[in-house]
């Protein structure tokens, strides 16, 4: 095992193509000696499925933001996440 304590910081598992892949990724994070992943939703439209990864794999860290070509404004919707 790698002694440092690796973190892929930037990723998008979210992402529905990879969905079927999420126990591979789990397993290759884990092999790789790599305790989490910054899951980065882009979009309004991307929290709940980064946040529904988070809660079921505990190697998911969500950051929920907003990218430029993505966003026009902001939903009020969520600002009690």
């Amino acid at each position: 095992m790698n002694p440092l304590r690796l973190c892929d910081a930037h990723n998008h598992c979210h992402d529905d193509w990879l969905r079927e892949h999420r126990a591979r990724i789990a397993a290759d994070l884990k092999q790789e000696g790599i305790f989490a992943a910054v899951v980065n939703g882009t979009c309004e439209a991307d929290w709940p499925e980064v946040l529904e990864l988070a809660r079921n794999h505990s190697w998911g860290w969500p950051r929920l933001g907003l990218q430029d070509r993505k966003s026009t404004r902001l939903n009020s919707s969520h600002t009690d996440i």
